[in-house]
């Protein structure tokens, strides 16, 4: 007799999103959905982001950390609007690809004139763990959850 297993079969759903996210249908459903394809993987438009990013005080000097970055692009415009560094952690490989593919992309569309831009941009695979940031007190925190 044959046990019948009661487990699904796994299906990484980031896999298939991160792998498609930078062709142009992708980026045309996000243009018509949200006005401007800034690389979001949520539901938030460059015109809200606008609203808040005033308040985050970000400057050349600055650093933005983005907990669970997925594909980084807004948090690459936010660093792109302001002039800070960028870290960007995130769980899924596929992400985190994603997301310095758009940072390269971005590098040499806008970046490409300003000096150390290269530098300033970086992306990790990994948990966020609280205890291994607890010393980053001059980093903003940002996350897309």
């Amino acid at each position: 007799m044959i046990a019948a297993s009661n487990s699904k079969p796994s299906v990484n759903y980031y896999d298939a999103n991160y792998g498609n996210f930078h062709s142009e249908l992708y980026g045309e459903i996000r243009r018509a959905a949200f006005g401007e394809d800034i690389g979001q993987s949520g539901w938030q438009t460059a015109a809200e982001q606008d609203q808040y990013l005033p308040a985050l005080s970000l400057a050349s000097g600055k650093k933005l950390l983005d907990v669970c970055c997925g594909s980084g692009g807004p948090a690459l415009r936010i660093a792109h609007k302001s002039g800070c560094a960028l870290t960007g952690i995130d769980l899924h490989q596929a992400g985190i690809s994603t997301a310095k593919e758009a940072a390269d992309h971005e590098l040499i569309l806008a970046f490409g004139r300003l000096q150390g831009a290269a530098n300033r941009l970086e992306y990790l695979l990994g948990k966020a763990i609280e205890e291994e940031w607890a010393g980053l007190t001059s980093a903003l925190r940002l996350s897309t959850l």
